[in-house]
């Protein structure tokens, strides 16, 4: 058997305040369109007159290009798979592939020069951008507890994650009867989040991120979602966007602009607020009748499978994508209450499509990116077209790399005629110089990707070069950083505290200007086989251990309760202060066990009996018990040992023991408690558990005066889980005793251990079954109080 250490979460239970809708009107969750479709995508979906779009076809991760079809909904197949407009407007189109493969239909913008454009780049070397989830709202004018989801929204609002998410209201399902905020989009992403939601009110965060319910903790279980998800340090993606209308429509015109090399969707939902409702049930405030944000439209096709938009492919870092898209409105809709709002996904770990950043901007609006730290106020300016139209454009570098090193290289191009200075982005990373080669220097591992681009005075900025591309494989030594690691050895004082080079290793870290560290033990063969994975899986080091690293002595640490006779890597990831990073791996094996005298002492078979029994029903009684115990070896983990025969449910079931040595060279066997003995089966484990006396002191006497003695004012009896030695069984020259422990929990509070033994403990309910063995048998006695004549059998 082998020893097993569970956290376990106590799990509290709460009814959650809604209401439920039909259950014939509830959509059945989550569902997905399983029909097999081909996907058009395009190289820009926005282009000028006289510019030409190509189109790709793929099937099943295939390029099917040249076996379908494309084609144009107004004007039929395409003679091939390129397109070049001669007026202005929304183009649409779709791919069939085998003449019954069909993808979702497309839509191209086609632009003129007066056309409504995204606000210019006020900052365009930044890649920092404002972060803002999509927090939607599922509510419903039919629901009578839906007022106060909109007055917690409020509260929500006004906190400090207000400037960290949009909010999208969505009526719909069984709560929506006769709604004037109902819409079909808003019925399609009721349907796409019928997994999550399952009463209303509720909110979902993004489209997959987290739901949270309707209770009087709502605004501090969204701030613990807000501050799980956001990343305040830049989002992946900025948005700028401008929004008008048109006699049957609202156009928006938007730059998306990247801060990660990485495939993204976008997709635009029209809002609409200030939709009056009289009928709204609950109602108690003005504002409980008037719904804000409501989604109208989308201006790409969705499902309750897909709610992700247009795939616009993969952005480098640094490098911009143009999204321009006109949005029906229909009647009764008002144009001068609406807004669009940008939705921008990129695949998660799971390889699910997931938000990466919002923007929302009102009718008649422009909003500018948004960088970090920059006051929201900014967004309020209204910024026009490209202030360098029509200037003449500087001719596009043509870069070379050269002298590739372990942690650098040199970029060199010719000088562009007017250029006095010359921006290169590296992996979302900005370098500006006005000669026209650069050296990079003390970059970490990996795979980069490099552009650049010629600025001058009275010139339009050039187009970024051709992307030219990087592999580097890091420093293969360092002298910032050293990382040592050593067995323990078997001394008496080592040995005495339950440690020797079989279950223990120190490890040493020394740097100088470290600023980061992440680090991990593993299994020597379970180490992840690539170098990126190592490091994605890394936890973060503590600043103060960081602090110790760079000091004179730098920081020692020792890894107990190791296995013996095992290989372990101990793989640890630093950044210096100039940005070099480096992975440092050692390798370590324990020896094979090492029996101590103080192990040695107590292996073998003993007999013992008890004076006291406890019952549930009836309390502690004095009973005479006699038992038996084994005591065995634990072969993988020295100093600890295996006692069979404790519990009262008989043998089969041992308690885990340290052995140690005591001040004055006893052998101490110390029962661990909270030691998970065997998994029944689902929620099910059968645990070691210590029943303690806990006793609450107060420092007053009864009369109000201070007696300057602790008086005894409340009694009671529970479990710790806790791991923590329970009993111990001392060894020494006057023989064998056993003590029940007794100790402090707070300042006010101690306890006292009653007994120890098995039971059957329930992670799902976060509760202990007293009275059944792990074979289910019903059983409600167990030896209690010090064990006493304990001799040895063999």
């Amino acid at each position: 058997m082998k020893k097993l250490f569970l956290l376990f979460a106590i799990v509290v239970g709460f009814t959650m305040v809604g209401c439920k809708g039909d259950p014939n009107e509830k959509p059945n969750g989550g569902g997905s369109d399983n029909t097999p479709k081909s996907l058009l995508q395009v190289d820009k979906s926005t282009i000028y007159l006289g510019e030409t779009v190509n189109f790709t076809v793929s099937f099943e991760d295939q390029d099917v290009t040249t076996r379908s079809v494309v084609y144009n909904i107004d004007g039929g197949a395409l003679e091939g798979y390129s397109f070049t407009a001669e007026t202005t407007g929304v183009y649409k189109f779709y791919a069939l592939y085998k003449g019954q493969y069909k993808s979702d239909i497309l839509s191209i913008y086609v632009k003129g020069e007066d056309s409504l454009t995204y606000p210019k780049d006020h900052n365009p070397g930044n890649i920092a951008f404002h972060h803002r989830a999509v927090v939607i709202d599922h509510t419903g004018v039919n629901c009578s507890y839906c007022p106060g989801m909109i007055d917690r929204l409020l509260m929500l609002d006004e906190s400090e994650w207000g400037d960290f998410y949009n909010e999208v209201t969505c009526h719909a399902g069984g709560m929506a009867h006769d709604d004037p905020a109902f819409s079909a989009a808003a019925d399609m992403l009721n349907q796409f989040h019928s997994y999550y939601i399952n009463g209303y009110p509720q909110v979902c965060v993004n489209l997959h991120t987290a739901r949270v319910d309707n209770t009087v903790n709502f605004v501090k279980d969204m701030g613990g979602v807000l501050q799980n998800y956001i990343k305040k340090e830049g989002a992946d993606v900025g948005i700028a966007m401008s929004v008008d209308k048109l006699d049957n429509s609202i156009i928006c015109s938007a730059q998306i602009k990247s801060a990660k090399y990485q495939e993204y969707r976008v997709n635009a939902w029209l809002l609409e607020s200030d939709i009056y409702s009289p009928n709204q049930a609950g109602a108690t405030k003005e504002h409980h009748y008037y719904y804000h944000h409501a989604l109208r439209n989308t201006s790409e096709s969705v499902s309750e499978a897909d709610f992700a938009g247009l795939n616009i492919g993969t952005i480098e870092a640094g490098m911009t994508y143009d999204y321009d898209c006109e949005i029906a409105r229909e009647s009764g809709w008002v144009a001068e209450n609406m807004e669009v709002l940008i939705v921008v996904s990129a695949k998660n770990f799971d390889g699910v499509w997931e938000v990466v950043n919002t923007a929302n901007c009102p009718v008649g609006k422009s909003l500018p990116y948004r960088y970090v730290g920059e006051p929201e106020s900014l967004s309020d300016a209204v910024y026009g077209s490209d202030d360098n139209f029509g200037e003449e454009q500087l001719a596009t570098p043509v870069v070379e790399i050269k002298d590739i090193a372990e942690t650098g290289f040199t970029a060199e191009w010719g000088a562009i005629e007017g250029a006095s200075s010359y921006t290169l982005m590296l992996n979302g990373a900005v370098y500006t110089t006005t000669d026209t080669l650069y050296r990079f220097q003390n970059l970490s591992r990996g795979d980069y990707r490099l552009f650049v681009k010629a600025t001058g005075e009275g010139y339009k900025d050039s187009e970024y070069s051709e992307t030219k591309s990087v592999s580097l494989t890091g420093p293969s030594s360092i002298d910032w950083f050293t990382q040592s690691v050593d067995l323990v050895d078997d001394s008496q004082e080592n040995i005495m505290d339950g440690i020797n080079s079989s279950n223990a290793f120190t490890y040493s870290w020394k740097g100088d200007s470290v600023t980061a560290i992440k680090s991990y033990l593993y299994y020597a063969d379970r180490v992840p086989s690539s170098y990126e994975e190592v490091i994605s899986e890394l936890p973060e080091v503590e600043a103060a251990v960081v602090e110790q690293v760079n000091s004179i002595n730098g920081y020692t640490f020792t890894y107990t309760a190791l296995e013996a006779d095992t290989e372990y890597a101990l793989c640890t990831f630093v950044t210096h202060e100039n940005g070099l990073q480096y992975l440092a791996k050692s390798v370590i094996k324990t020896n094979k066990c090492v029996i101590s005298s103080a192990v040695e002492a107590w292996l073998g078979k003993w007999s013992a009996y008890t004076e006291d029994v406890y019952n549930f029903e009836t309390g502690l009684r004095k009973e005479h018990r006699d038992f038996t115990f084994t005591v065995t070896a634990d072969e993988q983990n020295s100093g600890y040992v295996w006692v069979d025969g404790l519990s009262a449910q008989g043998e089969g079931v041992p308690a885990y023991a340290k052995v140690t040595f005591g001040e004055n060279g006893e052998y101490i066997l110390g029962i661990l408690n909270g030691v998970v003995m065997e998994h029944i089966g689902g929620d099910l484990y059968a645990e070691w558990l210590s029943n303690c006396i806990t006793y609450t002191y107060y420092d007053y006497d009864y009369d109000g005066k201070y007696d300057g003695e602790y008086d005894m004012v409340y009694e009671s009896r529970s479990f710790m889980w806790e791991e923590f030695t329970g009993i111990s069984l001392v060894m020494s020259d006057s023989g064998i005793s056993c003590e029940f422990h007794e100790d402090w929990l707070y300042e006010d509070m101690s306890y006292k251990v009653n007994f120890m033994d098995v039971f059957i403990f329930n992670t799902d309910s976060g509760q202990v079954d007293f009275f059944t063995e792990t074979d289910g048998t019903p059983i409600n006695e167990f030896r209690a109080g010090a064990y006493l004549g304990i001799t040895k059998l063999e």
